[in-house]
């Protein structure tokens, strides 16, 4: 039994691409309409925090106000305090989620890793498919690493291409290892 090994690192399918890729990875300011769904989770958070910090300032304006013309109303000041802190958690807590979920390499909640397994089976050449992990490196960025055994009269570098194609058009993974036998 013949063993074929290959190993493709597909990023992007020409250089303009590329070229463009690479300047908007290091731009602060994304210059695509698709790449600005794509936050940096650093700006997502400078973001929030910028968001919060005037939303804090107008209600102490405001609850300052309220009680210097009345000032018996001092629990306007506790009021204040508990609606804000419950918007800043409730804005707060959904990207640390996102972000636990980056750091322990958790599989996206869009991806359906079933189909993606059942898709890349359905491939010409590709008998089975093996140790399949999908997870993200920042926010919108996924990976996906997995071994392939294949048909031995198929050609290794028409089953990476396909399963390439069909990672990137059907689930926007961009950085793929796949590795034949």
């Amino acid at each position: 039994m013949k063993m074929m090994r290959g190993t493709v690192h597909h990023r992007h399918h020409d250089d303009h691409h590329s070229d463009l890729a690479t300047e908007e990875e290091t731009s602060l300011v994304p210059s695509s309409p698709k790449t600005n769904k794509i936050m940096n989770i650093n700006l997502q958070g400078a973001y929030l925090h910028v968001v919060a910090d005037l939303i804090q300032t107008v209600g102490v304006m405001i609850t300052g106000a309220v009680i210097w013309i009345k000032p018996k109303w001092l629990v306007v000041d506790l009021l204040y305090t508990l609606i804000f802190s419950t918007v800043a958690l409730s804005t707060t807590l959904p990207m640390l989620r996102e972000i636990f979920s980056i750091l322990m390499e958790r599989t996206p909640g869009d991806i359906n890793i079933d189909m993606l397994e059942s898709g890349i089976k359905g491939i010409d050449g590709v008998q089975n498919i093996h140790d399949l992990h999908v997870w993200a490196i920042t926010v919108g960025k996924l990976v996906l690493s997995c071994h392939v055994k294949a048909d031995p009269e198929t050609s290794s570098n028409e089953i990476l291409s396909e399963i390439s194609d069909s990672c990137v058009k059907t689930y926007n993974i961009h950085r793929i290892t796949i590795q034949i036998e």
